[in-house]
């Protein structure tokens, strides 16, 4: 072989080998200890922190890697062996899920004795209620039977609207005496104590006032995790306070609906708010009930007092308010269309869809996405069978006069104050007028009455119900009539 064609096959070689190196080392990486392939299991058909809605039993997933040889599997839920099932290297189990926490664990052992597991944590969130079901406690009363607290500390005489829970401090709007009562803690008997309170100076301090650290007839409050939001209605306003406030009467950070702290003009326009009734965060979006005005107004996250609203619902534009106005015109109608609103007390949104709780129309309003333009026409609606409807009707599909709408995933429930009841849905409604799954407050969905015909409050019954708020395993209820909170605890299923 010439000189020249022994170099260019010693070339060839040596490019060979620089080709196939990251090759080598990709291959010398696989095997574990002493040579052999590293075995595991994954999950695969749920990650890690997963919200799951729809449905409780889930089908899991999970994949044997390198383990040809299975000695025994288990899959477990919360500590619980599940029935599995294995197809060679697929091991698949349908697992019913408990209400909210759920740790799922897959473990597999080889015919070698090696054993390998993952596990995911799985949230579903749900409150398990029967209907007529009994208030676990009260909150504004010693006890679930009386209507007699005179403590000024301790007193509601007006659960207004939603309440919320940030950093583990409970906020209950009080509209009739002026104030938000903070607890330190969600209490867990009657007759608890509160720690602070916003809006007022000290506990015997009940007038309406005005300024960063005043509140006139608070209506519903909301949270991202963050902050704290309260409508304070009779000062036409939304407040913000951009952490948790724990303070006695501490300041609010940010005022919508007016160009500063002291100012009290209500009006119709995208600066102006008019009674406010309920707020809610949606991502980065604030959306406000401006009940008087007769619409919701959505902003991008304020950071200025004053800010102006981007998108307008229930309203041609940010100068017209009139009910039920879908001619645009500025004038009253007769009927609602899906694009009106006629006092709008409350709003909530699961992160996708968005409530409104339409009051003098009877119905809560469902838009599958939160609205970019204004006017935008919803997609479904609740207590009614259409849009064009607004008689109170009750049974398990009608509202009459609803003021607070709250849910989770899972789950949806509407204060119906006018039923003195609370109707929940064990699932996303998807029709016009969808019928409720169970209720509070009442023996039937035909009943009406206050405190289901009790002359005197009852752990079972309700007054006017406003304000419903979902944390954990409990429902909070503001009993209007009662002058007090209820509060619902949930049994774990299964």
């Amino acid at each position: 072989m010439p000189r020249s064609t022994r170099r260019l096959a010693r070339l060839r070689l040596a490019l060979t080998a620089l080709i196939l190196a990251p090759f080598a080392l990709l291959l010398t990486a696989c095997p574990g200890p002493g040579g052999t392939l590293i075995q595991s299991v994954v999950i695969t058909s749920h990650t890690n922190g997963q919200v799951v809605s729809g449905p409780r039993v889930i089908g899991l997933a999970a994949t044997l890697v390198n383990m040809p040889d299975v000695g025994s599997y288990t899959v477990m839920l919360n500590g619980v062996a599940v029935a599995g099932t294995r197809s060679g290297s697929l091991i698949t189990a349908d697992i019913e899920l408990h209400d909210h926490a759920n740790k799922v664990a897959v473990e597999a052992t080889s015919t070698a004795g090696n054993t390998v597991s993952a596990e995911v944590n799985l949230d579903y969130p749900f409150v398990t209620l029967g209907t007529y079901q009994a208030a676990a406690f009260a909150i504004g009363q010693d006890d679930l039977v009386s209507i007699t607290e005179a403590t000024p500390r301790k007193m509601i005489d007006g659960p207004s609207g939603r309440p919320s829970v940030l950093g583990g401090h409970l906020y209950l709007p009080d509209e009739v005496l002026n104030r938000v009562l903070g607890y330190d803690v969600v209490p867990s008997s009657s007759g608890a104590s509160p720690d602070f309170v916003l809006g007022q100076d000290q506990f015997d301090d009940t007038s309406g006032r005005e300024g960063a650290t005043g509140l006139h007839a608070p209506g519903g409050t909301a949270t991202d995790g963050a902050r704290l939001a309260v409508a304070d209605g009779n000062n036409s306003r939304v407040l913000i306070w951009n952490s948790a406030p724990t303070a006695q009467a501490a300041p609010a950070d940010l005022v919508l609906g007016q160009g500063d702290f002291l100012n009290n003009v209500p009006s119709c326009t995208a600066t102006k708010v008019d009674h406010p009734g309920g707020v809610a965060f949606v991502g980065n979006k604030l959306v406000v009930a401006d009940t008087d005005n007769n619409r919701v107004l959505i902003w991008s996250l304020p950071t200025a007092n004053g800010a102006a609203a981007d998108v307008v619902i229930g309203q041609a534009s940010f100068t017209t308010c009139s009910n039920n106005d879908d001619d645009q015109d500025g004038a009253a109608e007769a009927s609602p269309t899906a694009r009106t609103l006629s006092g709008p007390l409350d709003v909530w949104s699961d992160g996708q869809r968005l409530y409104v709780a339409d009051s003098f129309n009877s119905r809560v309003l469902v838009y599958d996405s939160l609205p970019t333009t204004n006017f935008a026409a919803a997609d479904r609606v609740l207590g009614q069978t259409n849009f064009t409807t607004l008689a109170a009707n009750a049974g398990a599909s009608g509202l009459d006069s609803p003021s607070s709408v709250h849910g989770n995933a899972n789950q949806l429930f509407v204060a119906d104050s006018g039923n003195n009841r609370v109707l929940v849905w064990q699932s996303v409604p998807a029709t016009n007028g969808a019928a409720a799954d169970l209720v509070l407050g009442q023996t039937n969905f035909d009943n009406t009455t206050v405190n289901a015909g009790s002359l005197d409050p009852t752990a079972n019954g309700l007054g006017f119900p406003t304000g419903v708020y979902q944390t954990g395993d409990l429902l909070i209820v503001g009993d209007y009539e009662n002058y007090r909170y209820v509060v619902y605890g949930g049994v774990s299923v299964p």
